[in-house]
Order: C-alpha cells, then sequence, then structure tokens
C-alpha cells in the first residue's frame, strides 16, 4: 500500500485506516481537535453507522507502540473538514494524489458485471450455507487479501467465484425427534408411580450399602453401582413426569396425590451416595 503524507506528516496505516492522531499532529496539535472528539459527537455516529452497513469498517481503536485512533478515507475527510475547510482541501488533494499512483500499480480488476456476479453468487450462498452476508465477504477478502471485493483482478474472478460457490453450510446440530401420544388417566397415574416407585427403590439401594458392606455381602458393591449409575436416569426420568402433569393437580384424596412426590424431588433427601468401598 503507498505511503500517505499530509504536509510534513506520515500517516501510518493499518488494514486500509489511517490514523487519526497523525492527522491531528499534521493540521496542528490543538487539543480541541483531538480524534476522540471527533468520534464523541453525534455526526460522527451516524457516519459511522451508514458506512458499515456497506461491512466496511468505519473506525478501529488500538493499543500498544502504534496505538490510536484508526479511520476509513470517509471518515478521516469528515475529520478534516471538522478541522478546517483548509485542512480539508490539503487532506482530500492528497488521497487524490495517493490514488492516482495506485491506480498506476493495479492490475486489471473485475468489471461492473463481474462485480453483480459476484454479488449474486454471494446471495446464492448465503441462502444455501446459511452464512451472513458479512462473514461470506470476509473469508473472500481474507482469501484473495484484498479490502473490498472489488478490488479482485481479473485474474482472480474465476477462482473467486469457484471459492464462494463452494463454501459449506453451517454445520447444525441434529434435530431431536418428538412423539405424541395419548394417554388415558389411569395409565398416566402408573406412569406417575412408576418414576415414585424408581425413586424409592434408589433410596433403598443406597441405604442397604451400608449394612451388607458391613457383613461383607457380595451384594453391597452392586447395590451401590445401581445406586448411583441409575440416579441421572431418576432425575430425568422425574422431569419428564413433572411436564407431562404440569396442569394436574395434586389431589391428596386420589391416585394423583402422587404427584407431590414427583414435584417435591430433591435428590439431596438420598444422602451422600458412597463411591469408594
Amino acid at each position: 500500500m503507498s505511503n500517505l503524507q499530509i504536509l510534513t506528516q506520515s500517516i501510518r496505516i493499518f488494514e486500509n485506516l489511517y490514523a487519526l492522531n497523525d492527522l491531528h499532529i499534521a493540521s496542528g496539535g490543538k487539543s480541541k481537535h483531538q480524534p476522540s472528539n471527533f468520534v464523541r459527537l453525534d455526526t460522527t455516529k451516524a457516519l459511522i453507522a451508514e458506512i458499515e452497513k456497506d461491512n466496511q469498517h468505519a473506525l478501529k481503536i488500538i493499543r500498544g507502540t502504534n496505538g490510536g485512533t484508526y479511520a476509513c478515507e470517509e471518515l478521516v475527510l469528515a475529520y478534516a473538514m471538522w478541522i478546517s475547510p483548509k485542512f480539508h482541501l490539503i487532506v482530500l488533494r492528497a488521497f487524490l494524489n495517493l490514488h492516482k499512483n495506485q491506480t498506476a500499480l493495479l492490475p486489471n480488476t473485475i468489471t461492473p458485471e463481474q462485480q453483480q456476479a459476484i454479488q449474486s453468487a454471494v446471495q446464492q450462498a448465503h441462502h444455501k450455507t446459511r452464512l451472513s452476508y458479512a462473514e461470506i465477504y470476509r473469508q473472500l477478502k481474507a482469501m484473495f487479501h484484498i479490502a473490498k471485493y472489488d478490488q479482485l483482478s481479473q485474474d482472480q474472478f474465476g477462482n473467486a467465484m469457484a471459492f464462494i460457490m463452494n463454501l459449506q453450510p453451517i454445520a447444525l446440530p441434529p434435530v431431536e425427534k418428538k412423539f405424541t401420544f395419548e394417554f388415558t388417566e389411569y395409565e398416566l397415574q402408573t406412569v406417575a408411580w412408576a418414576c415414585f416407585a424408581f425413586r424409592r427403590n434408589n433410596n433403598l439401594l443406597h441405604e442397604l450399602y451400608s449394612p451388607l458392606a458391613a457383613i461383607g455381602s457380595k451384594f453391597a458393591v452392586e447395590a451401590r453401582d445401581n445406586a448411583v449409575e441409575y440416579r441421572n436416569t431418576l432425575r430425568r426420568f422425574n422431569e419428564v413426569v413433572k411436564r407431562i402433569t404440569v396442569d394436574i393437580e395434586a389431589d391428596p384424596e386420589t391416585n394423583w396425590r402422587v404427584l407431590k412426590h414427583i414435584r417435591n424431588f430433591d435428590e439431596k433427601i438420598f444422602g451422600k451416595v458412597e463411591t469408594t468401598i
């Protein structure tokens, strides 16, 4: 990239953005003209928003040795006009001269018709892959080391089209299957009581471990393993029953009294399950 110089001040360039701090120095360095004051203006914020609608970075603040406020060309010109009409004219002429020199060095870039072909290909890739337009253009520019897609050379056009059309869809997680059933009231009560029985038996296995281990029973390990292994299954089973019976009242006078236990399920009631023998 060619160097930009304003008066006697060389302007640093980073990712096609220009250092406003260097322009501030070139303008005379008055405190009222600091880039931070310009960036805070509502008109500046509105201009940045309009520029970035075209998937173009307008402003970037960098920390470190070469830190500063870096802006795109349009924003640089607006900054120069904010300082003074005279300084704006100086900066504008510097950019015109810069672009004149760059044009002489650039290879033949893609035609307006080829630009439209790129745009159409990007649109098709967006619908096919679910990638955002911004992400597709970002990958395209990164692949061909350009700042804007219209900087593609004639020689790169075919490869660019192939690159866009071969972009892969975003991998989405598989959709979990869902099933719909009809239960009689008795069947649904049976499911709820089965969950409660599962809970009681899991608790019993946990309670049996210590006395069985104390007498050296071979069933101690099996009791412990079953209590621990199926604890997560019990938790999930209880959540399913809670969900499918959420609209049913826990009537203490009917078989629906079991729902009181389902809804008050607390794994802590089991105490600490032994994990070693």
